[in-house]
């Protein structure tokens, strides 16, 4: 892997989680991100595990993550 292959690769990674992000977010309730004042970081955990295993697919990244949080 080269350095040019890493950023590429680094900025893809970079992109789909903030995407990811913005997706699984949007279907968090207002009254459960004040009750559970945690729930940013344990989405944000469950993005990057996935990103690290080799997910893709934004929208199952996103379903995945949501699942996570129950």
């Amino acid at each position: 892997m080269t350095v040019r292959t890493g950023t590429k690769r680094t900025a893809r990674n970079i992109e789909l989680y903030s995407l990811v992000y913005r997706i699984a977010w949007k279907q968090i309730s207002l009254l459960r991100k004040r009750e559970q004042p945690n729930i940013s970081l344990r989405l944000h955990a469950s993005i990057r595990r996935q990103l690290n295993e080799g997910a893709t697919d934004p929208l199952s990244i996103a379903t995945e993550a949501f699942k996570a949080l129950d």
